[in-house]
């Protein structure tokens, strides 16, 4: 055998070889990462694409690019999951139309525009959280999603469009952080009878972490129907979480139905109260009635959680800071009463004369044990219907 015979018969097995493994590159390839851009002229907005999870990232700074008359978003109809990062402000018309695979999607705070027709038709998709930024959603946005069962909806949203819903007849549970009187004030075109006759919505019982049946869930239905508190811009009560002392003001004061016009710029005269922050009139309103004070460092305590017997003195100051001769003899079954500050005794007393607390199921009266938003909830109820407020 020639030299030229051996070197031509090495060609040919290299070329049989690398055909063998074609098929292999080729899976290898189609595992990759797409990306390019996605906004409106002059806004920077890009996607990036993992082809081989589904995973669609949308970030940037601006709008969305409208897509529509035969032109869809250019990552297809295969995404899985799509995470859309802050700074984004809007959703373009038809962004996801027929996207069948999608099976979630996260829109950050900051969203406040979603476009007509932006998840038509995107049968996988079962729940969505619309963000507190949502002021507008245009016409058949969620048109014939048709497994779509639980949605969010802001209390920022005053108007859902032309046929939003239109086909999600699988619809079943509506979460609205307001309240049921807010709910009414929303402006529901013709055409969504799906979201009108979901079975369960537009109360509290429907806060996804507010089970039926539990101790505090009637009393979070009647708070938030009253307006004396509401949830979470995400769509959650959260019962558990420890209630701020600036937070419980703002509930004092709407409880009050306070005018707190000329308080608009004035801070109580304390260090660590902000002008201008959303609590900040109903904490100076709270000071100027000798309803709160501040620490003696000068502070108002701004992010600290409310203790017990903080939450009995301020209701105490709010209904006039009545005497309790006995005060010492009410509190004394309880074996922690030792713990109770001088300041707060006098109203721990009268709080449980008159039923706004009660003692814990270990016999403690629990004094700075930090309250949650569900006993707050519990407290406010059992007031309001005794008439107190």
């Amino acid at each position: 055998m020639t030299k030229t015979t051996t070197k031509l018969l090495a060609l040919f097995c290299s070329i049989a070889l690398l055909i063998a493994v074609m098929p292999i590159v080729a899976i290898d390839i189609s595992a990759k990462v797409l990306s390019g851009s996605c906004g409106k002229e002059g806004n920077n907005v890009t996607y990036t694409l993992d082809t081989s999870s589904g995973l669609l990232t949308i970030s940037g700074t601006g709008e969305m690019k409208d897509y529509g008359l035969g032109e869809s978003g250019p990552w297809g109809n295969g995404i899985k999951k799509a995470i859309i990062n802050k700074g984004v402000t809007s959703i373009g018309c038809d962004a996801f139309d027929r996207c069948t695979s999608l099976q979630s999607i996260v829109l950050p705070s900051g969203i406040t525009e979603i476009g007509y027709c932006a998840f038509c038709y995107c049968s996988s998709l079962q729940s969505i959280i619309l963000p507190d930024s949502v002021t507008r959603i245009q016409a058949e946005v969620f048109a014939d999603c048709k497994n779509l069962q639980s949605i969010t909806i802001p209390v920022s949203l005053k108007k859902i469009s032309h046929m939003v819903f239109y086909g999600c007849n699988n619809l079943q549970n509506i979460y609205y952080a307001g309240s049921k009187i807010e709910w009414q004030k929303i402006e529901i075109i013709p055409g969504n009878d799906p979201l009108l006759k979901a079975p369960n919505q537009n109360n509290c019982k429907n806060f996804p972490d507010v089970p039926a049946n539990m101790w505090y869930t009637d009393p979070v239905n009647y708070v938030v129907e009253k307006g004396f508190m509401s949830g979470y811009q995400s769509g959650k009560f959260g019962p558990g979480d420890k209630l701020q002392r600036q937070d419980f003001v703002v509930i004092l004061s709407k409880i009050a139905g306070a005018d707190l016009s000329k308080y608009q710029n004035s801070t109580g005269g304390l260090k660590d109260v902000v002008k201008g922050s959303y609590y900040a009139p109903a904490v100076a309103w709270a000071v100027d009635n000798g309803i709160v004070s501040g620490y003696q460092n000068g502070k108002f305590g701004v992010g600290d959680p409310i203790t017990r017997e903080q939450v009995c003195t301020i209701f105490w100051r709010y209904k006039g800071s009545p005497a309790v001769p006995n005060a010492d003899a009410l509190l004394s079954a309880h074996k922690d009463a030792f713990r109770i500050s001088d300041f707060a005794k006098t109203a721990m007393a009268w709080a449980k004369q008159n039923g706004v607390i009660s003692g814990m199921a270990d016999g403690r009266i629990a004094p700075v044990d930090k309250a949650s938003r569900a006993q707050i909830a519990v407290i406010v109820t059992n007031m309001d219907k005794k008439g107190m407020f």
